[in-house]
């Protein structure tokens, strides 16, 4: 019978031949071997210059960092980019951080 559920394929996992090594080296591995998660922080500067994180920007890096590291919270770094700017992107694709 049909339940009308869709079947999600689990993350990292690919059933087509010739992509194994795709599915063996995959992102997730990576920030699991890590010990911390490298978060890009998009941030509004102040009046005075001054970058501060808050909102929803770091609530979502370190619910990440609790779902990839067993509930710890505070395995991130976080870098703040002006939202002005590219930098966040650029240090996206050059692997500086792990998630923007």
């Amino acid at each position: 019978g049909t339940t009308g559920m869709i079947y999600a394929t689990p993350f990292g996992v690919i059933d087509r031949e010739g992509d194994s090594d795709v599915a063996a080296d995959t992102r997730l591995e990576g920030f699991r071997n890590g010990e911390t998660l490298n978060c890009g922080v998009v941030a509004p500067e102040n009046s005075d210059g001054q970058i501060k994180l808050f909102g929803m920007n770091v609530v979502y890096c370190r619910a990440l960092a609790a779902a990839l590291f067993n509930g710890d919270s505070n395995s991130t770094t976080l870098t703040p980019y002006s939202e002005n700017d590219n930098g966040g992107f650029e240090a996206l694709a050059n692997g500086t951080i792990d998630v923007l």
